[in-house]
């Protein structure tokens, strides 16, 4: 039987589907509101002596009316962000939300347009999130976080594709919260006004992960090397080359270049194993639960809050509560309950390929490997390890299949030999990249560790070409 939570999350999902495919206003949102408003007062009735006999009919209401919550959420988070933008060209006023994206000739910059100013003069309140790409010069590389402009543009809302199965561009940038796309903004067509915007947490982090990436640098990591560093530790995949992702998705790791559970676990163990000591009292334990949660959380602003890196967050944060607590630490009910309140918050997070994709792992992990665990017990300790590994592996992998072949028309047939050599270096490399920090005062052996970190993203890299170079390694061209 699943949990609780898992049919309500279950529920909030469905009604979420439902408002994305019928936009709301008139006459559905009224029967979103009739119809959340007569499940609750079902299952109001449904609560007293005869409760145990009725509870099958509450169950049902209760879900009803979670997926009417989750429509009516997913309502208004579409009114937030749809927008119908003037044809004509006018003088916008915003400020940037992120760090400028180099591209091959412009900066991509994601910006909250505040305002804008019609020929007439007149005023137009807009304070929405467009997507800007600004004219490749130094002007534009000197941008940074908070920063006001001032542009004069045309903001052209996404379309949707002409043909069917061409990418929905339009939807992808709408369920990111973008409101419209300047397509080019040449460099006599703005200037900063040099007010600043006070940044958000999430935005320092960004300006954080900024600063890590510039060390990277000032230590020697350069191209393939750097690009993968950033990856795996801050969540930043902009010089990341081409070729090299499509080499990971070729031989089936592409979710280690996505920060996702397996990196926040790493360190959720690293923290729990560093503080070892505060496990002697009842209070130390719960001292020492709080200190785990607020890196966790300082960790997922830092890179940013992408869905993976946050499901696991919200995952180790429970699991570090429920061990201080003595329950229970892992368990379907806290990936449901994970999955409920993240889409209770951002409800659009449900088309992210990250978030499906790493939920669905996860699903998969825990309905499947406990059915091939007890096979764990009858091999020997030196090899279990790698059983575990390669047990886990087929779990998500069986998972996630449907997903890869849907969204990327392929399937990765080494995926278990590369997701063996990513297990075996990946956490040597977080270590590594720990140990850079902490031994920046030892100059000496600072330079030894740079180059032994070098060492291994090397490894990790020469691996994934090796495996993508076999033979049928990577079969393509399927739909589902």
């Amino acid at each position: 039987m699943f949990p609780l939570f898992f049919r309500l999350a279950v529920a909030l999902a469905v009604g979420i589907c439902m408002a994305d495919c019928f936009p709301g206003g008139g006459w559905w949102d009224g029967a979103v509101v009739a119809t959340g408003s007569l499940s609750l007062l079902v299952v109001w009735l449904s609560v007293g002596k005869q409760a145990y006999r009725r509870r099958g009919l509450a169950g049902v209401a209760a879900m009803v009316c979670t997926a009417c919550v989750g429509a009516w959420i997913a309502g208004e988070e579409r009114k937030r962000i749809a927008y119908e933008f003037p044809e004509e060209r006018l003088v916008y006023e915003g400020f940037l939300t992120d760090i400028p994206q180099e591209k091959a000739r412009t900066y991509l910059c994601k910006m909250q347009v505040v305002s804008g100013v019609s020929p007439a003069g007149d005023s137009i309140a807009v304070n929405r999130e467009v997507w800007a790409y600004m004219a490749k010069d130094s002007t534009a590389a000197s941008l940074r976080c908070g920063d006001h402009l001032l542009f004069h543009a045309r903001i052209r809302s996404p379309k949707p594709p002409l043909l069917p199965d061409d990418f929905d561009y339009a939807s992808y940038l709408f369920h990111k919260g973008v409101s419209g796309v300047v397509r080019y903004v040449p460099s006599d067509s703005w200037q900063a006004t040099g007010k600043r915007e006070p940044l958000t947490w999430r935005q320092r982090g960004v300006a954080q992960r900024e600063k890590v990436s510039a060390l990277y640098r000032q230590w020697g990591f350069k191209d393939d090397e750097l690009g993968v560093l950033e990856a795996l530790t801050i969540g930043y995949k902009e010089d990341l080359d081409d070729t090299l992702q499509a080499s990971f998705r070729a031989a089936g790791v592409s979710h280690v270049l996505a920060l996702s559970g397996m990196h926040v676990a790493i360190l959720w163990g690293l923290c729990s194993w560093l503080l070892f000591f505060m496990n002697a009292s009842r209070t130390l334990r719960w001292v020492r639960c709080g200190i785990v949660v607020a890196l966790l959380w300082g960790f997922a602003f830092l890179t940013g809050l992408s869905p993976s890196v946050v499901r696991a967050v919200v995952m180790c944060s429970l699991m570090t509560v429920a061990r201080a607590a003595g329950g229970e630490a892992f368990s379907l009910h806290t990936l449901a309950v994970a999955a409920f309140f993240m889409l209770l918050c951002r409800p659009f997070w449900l088309f992210d390929v990250g978030f499906q994709l790493s939920f669905t792992a996860m699903l998969s992990i825990l309905l499947v490997y406990p059915v091939i665990r007890i096979r764990l017990h009858q091999r020997p300790f030196r090899v279990r390890w790698l059983v575990v590994v390669t047990f886990v592996s087929l779990a998500a992998q069986i998972g996630t299949a449907p997903l890869v072949i849907h969204y990327f028309s392929c399937f990765p047939v080494y995926f278990l030999l590369a997701n063996l050599c990513a297990a075996l270096l990946l956490p040597w490399i977080l270590y590594g990249a720990a140990a850079l920090f902490l031994t920046m005062p030892l100059p000496g052996l600072h330079g030894w560790v740079c180059r032994g970190e070098e060492a291994l993203l090397q490894a990790l890299n020469g691996g994934v070409r090796w495996v993508e170079s076999l033979p049928g390694g990577q079969v393509e061209g399927l739909q589902l």
